[in-house]
């Protein structure tokens, strides 16, 4: 055992050596400007994804044990800022082409903090449900999809690796906020907490997004866009691509359906089964870890990895682990081959969906393009957690509830299909 030992130490060594090789490497061919916009804006979207939307779920139980509310009534408010979040993407897609990325993520920051303060003075449900439904703005202002148009218009010939950097570092949101909050919450209580919350978005993120990120004068220069509130004339444009678009949405409202049925419904699907509490509270906590494995895969391969190409492959991981999952609920190897395979496909389609849209569209529709997408994927978002709830509890059979959020998948390359159909 002890050679063997030895040679796994030594291939381990040998393997991070290269990767930081490898770091040091892309460092080098990254520009000082690139690297400090990348760094602001891990900044905001650390404090974003952090306070904005990971945080919920700890603050259920203080506001059960609080104001007696049930836990699906407090759930509720977590949909409607879900449901808000899709409905404004549109807007804010035109947004970003009339105003550009520094006015609306200060915006976004700046209602985020508010929309905190008003749930940390929340005595009523109707108080909660506003203050998600501002929520629902803030996110879709301040999160990944503005984030990825800056670098996007600002680095038009290196956004891949850019926006690779920033997704690298925003893997760690739920790493660093969640046992910080949760030490407040258990500590300043949870008024407090919130109101933490809102200062770190409106000291720490208002300012970096309104005096470090660029006007919009200094993108390169693009053709003015219709600046209707609501641009429903993208769709009759020379440069949309209407099957490009279809197929994308396809893909992506399936991927979404599929990680946000397992974000909310794994652990108590595999209660339900009987599965030990501590091997799916430890498979559960792999998939981050694994996400961040699967970005440091997009950045080795860095200029030779084609989204679309790669989407198809990565598409298929998902569904494998979850498969893995409900075949084997129980095991310890099973659940470990889900996380590898479910986080390592949830890791690299998060910079797959920033990429793609301006791989595969002109740069004059990538914003609108971007809210319209994210629209229809937002939706999926806020009605599949309640529709495979709703099939577990018409069936009575966890096991099968899984195995329909893995069977999503299959449906998945159609979309990929329409894409490439529309390219040839």
């Amino acid at each position: 055992m002890e050679p063997i030992n030895k040679k796994l130490n030594k291939k381990t060594t040998a393997l991070v050596k290269k990767m930081i090789s490898k770091i040091k490497s892309l460092l080098k061919t990254t520009n000082k400007k690139q690297i400090r916009l990348v760094i602001y804006l891990s900044i905001t979207q650390l404090i974003g994804w952090g306070t904005l939307y990971y945080a919920f779920s700890l603050f259920v139980d203080p506001l059960h044990t609080t104001y007696g509310w049930t836990k699906s009534e407090i759930n509720t408010a977590l949909t409607l800022g879900f449901i808000t979040w899709a409905a404004s993407a549109p807007f804010i897609g035109t947004a970003l082409d009339s105003f550009g990325g520094r006015k609306v993520m200060s915006f976004g920051s700046l209602l985020g903090a508010i929309s905190l303060l008003v749930w940390a003075q929340s005595s009523s449900l109707f108080m909660l449900y506003g203050a998600w439904i501002l929520m629902g703005v803030a996110m879709a202002s301040a999160l990944y999809k503005p984030a990825f148009y800056v670098l996007t218009m600002r680095f038009p010939e290196s956004y891949k690796k850019v926006i690779t950097w920033l997704t690298l570092a925003g893997g760690f949101a739920s790493t660093i906020f969640i046992p910080a909050i949760e030490f407040a919450i258990n500590t300043i209580g949870w008024h407090y907490s919130l109101i933490s919350m809102a200062a770190c978005n409106l000291f720490i993120a208002v300012p970096i997004h309104f005096l470090k990120l660029p006007s919009k004068d200094s993108y390169k220069k693009q053709r003015t866009p219709n600046k209707k509130l609501l641009d429903f004339q993208l769709f009759k444009e020379d440069d949309f691509k209407v099957q490009t678009f279809w197929g994308l949405n396809l893909w992506f409202v399936i991927l979404n359906s599929i990680t946000t049925g397992i974000t909310f419904l794994l652990i108590p699907l595999l209660s339900e089964v009987g599965t030990d509490q501590s091997i799916i509270i430890f498979s559960f906590s792999m998939i981050g870890p694994m996400q961040v494995v699967g970005r440091f895969i997009m950045m080795w391969f860095d200029k030779n990895l084609h989204a679309l190409k790669v989407g198809t492959i990565v598409t298929l991981l998902a569904p494998l682990g979850i498969a893995f999952a409900a075949i084997f609920p129980k095991s310890l190897i099973a659940l470990l081959l889900f996380a590898i395979f479910f986080g390592t496909s949830k890791g690299i389609m998060t910079i797959i969906k920033g990429t793609i849209v301006a791989e595969q569209m002109d740069f004059s529709v990538y914003a609108r393009t971007n809210g319209w997408l994210a629209l229809f994927s937002k939706i999926a978002k806020a009605v599949t957690p309640t529709a495979m709830a709703g099939l577990w509890a018409l069936t009575g059979d966890p096991i099968l509830t899984l195995g329909v959020i893995g069977l999503l998948g299959i449906i998945a390359p159609l979309g990929i299909w329409l894409v490439k159909k529309d390219n040839n």
